[in-house]
């Protein structure tokens, strides 16, 4: 599908060492997690119209629409213990790939390998849409942040060539803008600070920058050769993109993490302390830390300005799929596990990054391949391919 010429909105969004042998097995180290937890730990552990079918670009989002915007009024009070779950969907029949809390706290988005994404309350969990536009599976989205519009990406498997991203009314599914461009499935989306573009990374190899109002891409960064899986996120002030490499070229596994100027497309700086591939990547909120995660649950974070190590992190799962700061950069949550039968593997974890203390849920039976926070940092949704989205107490 070739992209319309469509004025468009005014949005924005955008996530080893080798495990020590000891005498403790899982179960008991899980143990004395949660003792540690008993003893204290826990707790730390607008828009545009539609005129005559016409979109206009809003200059400024409002500011209660912004994401540092305060949303705790639209949000049940938060009164139980962290790592409760609040409340499980289980509407969708595939894996869900991705997920997105919406703005102003009220809905969440979600996405599955049968190239479905629902829209539904965060509060009850009732389903308010549902957008079939991906003829594939669907492993990339991002709200608007008026909470009106979402981005969405995956794989078109019947026109494998022009994959789209799509964007698309969150409340009654019309289609506003199609984005073609990557050559493989898409694999992140992200809406910049002020609204004007669109970033994407794909298979391909590639991460786009596209021009939100008319639809072009402005830019294409070649991180890798085709066929290899790109993972990226964006600076909070929109103006850098950190990409890493996920896979193999000739059998051995590529380590290379840069951050580029999002603009111009210079790089501007190499992470080389990288053991394997990157499973998903994170920009702290305050734009000085990134945190990555490797193989055996390793989990680095850097200094963002020098690539100097900060510190380093070490969680349960063997392999980490997800991995996002919470809005208030307070805490990181990670999550992800195996497709083999390793006990109590699928889980997620979240760091409070000032004590380093950790709090872990245990809700899901497959591994957990996405993760969002509520704007108030109080909650995490988590997909996973057990075709459920659990919202639990984080903090």
């Amino acid at each position: 599908m070739k992209n319309h010429q469509h004025p468009f909105l005014k949005v924005q969004r955008i996530d080893t060492s080798v495990r020590q042998q000891n005498t403790l097995s899982r179960r008991g180290m899980l143990l004395s997690i949660i003792g540690l937890l008993a003893a204290g730990c826990g707790q730390e552990t607008t828009g545009f119209t539609l005129p005559a079918g016409t979109q206009t670009l809003n200059p400024t989002p409002p500011s209660s629409l912004m994401p540092n915007a305060s949303h705790k009024q639209s949000l049940p009070p938060a009164t139980t213990s962290a790592g409760k779950t609040l409340l499980t969907y289980k509407g969708h029949t595939g894996g869900v790939e991705a997920v997105g809390w919406s703005p102003d706290g009220t809905r969440i988005a979600s996405a599955d390998s049968d190239g479905g994404v629902q829209v539904w309350s965060a509060s009850n969990g009732k389903r308010q849409n549902e957008y079939h536009g991906h003829t594939s599976w669907v492993g990339a989205l991002a709200w608007s942040p008026d909470s009106t519009y979402i981005a969405t990406g995956g794989s078109d498997f019947r026109n494998e060539k022009n994959n789209t991203i799509q964007v698309w009314n969150a409340g009654t599914g019309q289609r506003l803008m199609t984005y073609t461009g990557h050559t493989r499935s898409t694999t992140g989306i992200a809406w910049s600070p002020d609204g004007t573009h669109i970033i994407s990374a794909g298979d391909d190899g590639t991460v786009q920058v596209w021009e939100a109002q008319s639809g072009k891409r402005i830019l294409s960064l070649t991180v890798m050769e085709p066929n290899v899986p790109i993972l990226f996120a964006l600076a909070p002030d929109g103006q850098h993109i950190v990409a890493g490499v996920n896979g193999k070229i000739n059998g051995k596994d590529q380590r290379l993490v840069k951050i580029y100027q999002s603009q111009t497309g210079d790089e501007r700086l190499t992470y080389h302390d990288t053991v394997s591939g990157a499973e998903a990547l994170s920009w702290s909120p305050d734009g000085k830390s990134i945190a990555m995660s490797q193989g055996l649950g390793r989990i680095p974070i850097w200094d963002a300005a020098n690539g100097g190590d900060i510190t380093n992190l070490q969680a349960v799962n063997s392999s980490v799929l997800a991995l996002v700061w919470s809005p208030d950069g307070k805490y990181l949550a990670s999550g992800g596990g195996s497709t083999q039968a390793v006990e109590d593997d699928n889980q997620a974890q979240v760091w409070n990054m000032a004590s380093k203390r950790v709090m872990t849920y245990l809700g899901h039976s497959r591994p957990i391949r996405a993760l969002s926070w509520s704007p108030d940092s109080t909650r995490i949704a988590s997909a996973s391919w057990d075709s459920t989205v659990q919202i639990w107490q984080a903090v």
